[in-house]
């Protein structure tokens, strides 16, 4: 031993002095975790952590700071804590499911049921609008986004905003409520958004690039559309998205024509022209209010998971609480 160390020994014996907090934060082990959640996106700035404006990822964080699960000292630099998501969500985007994945301060993964505790009451004293699901122990390398199968999202929008005839004077309540979407309608607002399903450049259903980036080209897997009367007796339809992974706006923007084309009668072949051209057509975003991220999948990699010793990732066991999370 040194004759610092001995020096430093004999100080600690002589002064009775006890490690600060951080010393003994040092001490326990960092171990990443899947974050599960879901949250209401009004007021955020999206999901991504970009100070100084409020997002969901710094909310969760100073939320995992409050609780000590993120030490002082990596408290003021995400990167330290390899913070990654599943899918960012754009401002104002709500999500019934989503998974962050980052390493935490943990004795015992036992506490895990603990920390969820105390992140959700954090989170609920402060209005937040997050809510934790589940909180569970990962392998080292798990990469949330590159290992996610796909994503379920689903768009809400009133049903009268399909019919020309419909929307052209002032509404009010009553006509709200009386109104019923005919099954002509519904049938191309349908046929329309099939024109999406497949893989296709969709490089005019986002911003800032163009027909020439690889990363235009995705996947839409299946498009489900079908209409539901809401507690004050009002129809809305639903429509959800099942893809490999979507880009800034483009849910949005492919549901914004779809609206166009069905409200105006416009023939559905519009849809792949766009995919066809290399001419950068704008196309308006519809409202970020009516957009959730419902959940991610990751079947394929929880096939890994089992075999590492891990619980599978799943949010089928949630469902009745993310459903009623998606009323309020």
């Amino acid at each position: 031993m040194s004759l610092k160390a001995i020096l430093s020994s004999i100080k600690k014996t002589l002064l009775g002095t006890t490690p600060t907090t951080n010393e003994v934060i040092r001490k326990i082990p960092k171990r990443r975790v899947a974050i599960m959640l879901g949250y209401r996106g009004t007021g955020y700035y999206g999901m991504q952590y970009n100070p100084p404006r409020e997002t969901i990822e710094s909310t969760l964080f100073n939320a995992l700071v409050s609780v000590d699960a993120i030490s002082e000292k990596n408290s003021l630099d995400i990167s330290k804590n390899g913070l990654m998501r599943t899918a960012r969500t754009d401002k104002g985007v709500h999500a019934a499911g989503n998974l962050i994945s980052l390493k935490v301060l943990m004795k015992d993964p036992n506490t895990l049921n603990e920390l969820k505790t105390k992140l959700n009451g954090v989170l609920s004293e402060s209005g937040s609008g997050l809510k934790i699901w589940d909180i569970r122990r990962i392998n080292k390398s798990f990469n949330c986004r590159k290992v996610c199968s796909s994503r379920w999202y689903e768009y809400l929008l009133p049903a009268c905003v399909l019919d020309n005839t419909v929307t052209r004077g002032p509404l009010n309540l009553d006509i709200l409520k009386k109104y019923r979407v005919s099954d002509t309608i519904l049938n191309k607002f349908q046929n329309v958004s099939n024109q999406y399903i497949g893989s296709h450049n969709f490089h005019n259903f986002t911003v800032k690039k163009t027909s020439t980036d690889l990363s235009c080209k995705r996947y839409v897997k299946k498009i489900i559309i079908a209409p539901l009367v809401d507690m004050n007796n009002i129809e809305w339809i639903s429509v959800r998205l099942h893809g490999q992974s979507f880009m800034m706006n483009q849910i949005r923007k492919m549901l914004s024509l779809a609206i166009y084309l069905t409200r105006y009668d416009y023939p559905s072949s519009t849809v792949n022209s766009l995919f066809a051209t290399d001419i950068k057509v704008y196309i308006p975003n519809a409202p970020a209010s009516g957009l959730l991220l419902d959940f991610p999948i990751f079947d394929a990699y929880n096939e890994k998971l089992i075999k590492l010793g891990y619980s599978p990732i799943e949010f089928n066991q949630y469902r009745k609480k993310m459903n009623d999370f998606k009323k309020k």
